[in-house]
């Protein structure tokens, strides 16, 4: 582990900033004995601000997958960074991404309530709907087993998006809501045109 690693894992991101302005872009890449570089772990304490920094100076970074086969942004899904996520989406190259990176993404999101980005997933990948994920579950089936974060209609109502204007905390549960249920009604339509076994 290096400094910057140590840094970044303490939370110490003044320093980090200043390491930054010191380092090569390749020295970003040097990884830890897991395999992880700093972006990694940055992904995994959720400093979004760091992370555009590192990415910034080598955008390779993103791509770079530990000794487990874990990219950054799989790592910031697992662990609930949605802000991380959500940065980390915008920078990874989703083609290269291999069919089993892509799956789990899909699954962590969806485990973790990330719906906008499981729609933007499949808005890439139609296919993902009904992929199998470690487990022999799709998407739908892990969908099933959150039916009180599904809203009960795919648009949200002119109520819930007045008073979004004034409790941000309020207007994106609801959207989240009804994001879910469109992901559902998304997901059905491949479902249904899967052959019967």
């Amino acid at each position: 582990m290096n400094v910057l690693q140590i840094a970044v894992a303490a939370k110490q991101t003044a320093f980090v900033q200043e390491l930054l302005n010191c380092m090569s872009a390749k020295e970003l890449e040097f990884e830890n004995a897991n395999g992880d570089t700093a972006l990694a772990i940055t992904a995994l304490s959720g400093n979004v601000k760091i992370a555009k920094k590192m990415v910034e100076k080598n955008d390779k970074l993103p791509m770079i997958r530990n000794k487990q086969k874990y990219l950054p942004l799989l790592i910031a899904a697992r662990h609930r960074h949605r802000d991380m996520v959500l940065n980390l989406y915008r920078v990874t190259n989703f083609e290269e991404l291999t069919q089993d990176e892509r799956v789990k993404l899909l699954s962590y999101v969806i485990f973790c309530d990330l719906y906008d980005i499981a729609k933007a997933i499949l808005t890439k990948a139609p296919t993902l709907a009904t992929a199998e994920d470690e487990n022999g579950c799709i998407a739908l089936e892990q969908l099933a087993r959150k039916p009180f974060e599904i809203g009960s209609r795919s648009q949200m109502s002119v109520w819930e998006r007045c008073i979004g204007s004034c409790f941000k905390g309020f207007y994106h549960k609801a959207l989240m809501r009804t994001l879910a249920h469109q992901l559902v009604e998304d997901i059905w339509k491949k479902v249904q045109k899967l052959p019967l076994k």
